[in-house]
């Protein structure tokens, strides 16, 4: 009974200070994702939504390639899930320009109030995808959130533009793409799937008709490293 005892002690012990850090993880993730938010809400007013969107993926690739030479390197990124890591690396993409666009033409609180449905897209999409069961008290949630969404939205009473309806699809596929992790995390030799979302999103080339102004060349990489430092 005392060794019982001692190892509940000690799981105890560690996990206090884990919970701790996770927490504070969490706070300074989100903390970097409003900051990215705010500078490409910024940058859209001078720049087109395509060229953010591929400075947030090229910038990207500096925490994920010393991450991945960390790892030891391209050898461990094989996977035998590349159909997977393809379509989850394209609703990436897709949720990424969706939400930019949305920033772009909704004020952050407007665009922000519609995106956060993801959590309860994953919540409802989660029982025919991955099997997993929601009881009444989670269902009821999400139809609280829908119908708060539906309220932001205000369909019949103004029209619904073009800011809203990327916002709604941005959090749709940002939802099936998190799904997607999820499934992908239980394969072998999976390590992230981030890096299927920067092969995805170099397919979109920058638009050489832009060139930035000396005073904002160091702002578009600065937008891609806050939200890119998260996954890492």
């Amino acid at each position: 009974m005392a060794s019982v005892s001692s190892i509940q002690s000690t799981v105890a012990g560690t996990a206090a200070p884990a919970a701790t850090a996770g927490i504070g993880l969490g706070a300074l993730a989100f903390g970097l994702f409003s900051l990215m938010d705010a500078l490409v809400k910024w940058l859209s007013a001078s720049y087109p939504v395509p060229q953010i969107l591929v400075c947030n993926a090229l910038f990207a690739l500096v925490p994920v390639g010393a991450m991945v030479v960390r790892r030891g390197g391209l050898p461990q990124l094989r996977t035998r899930r590349l159909g997977l890591h393809l379509v989850r690396g394209l609703l990436g993409t897709t949720a990424g320009f969706l939400a930019f666009y949305a920033f772009s033409q909704l004020p952050l609180a407007d665009a922000y109030a519609i995106i956060f449905a993801t959590p309860l897209l994953i919540t409802a999409l989660s029982v025919p995808i991955l099997g997993e069961a929601v009881g009444w008290r989670r269902w009821s949630a999400v139809l609280v959130g829908f119908i708060g969404v539906l309220v932001m939205l205000r369909p019949g009473v103004a029209p619904i533009g073009a800011g809203s309806l990327a916002a709604l699809g941005a959090a749709c596929a940002s939802a099936c793409a998190i799904l997607l992790v999820r499934k992908l995390s239980v394969q072998p030799h999976v390590r992230r799937a981030e890096p299927g979302r920067l092969g995805a999103d170099g397919h979109i080339g920058p638009d050489r008709r832009y060139r930035a102004p000396g005073a904002d060349r160091g702002l578009p990489p600065l937008a891609g490293r806050p939200g890119r430092a998260v996954p890492v």
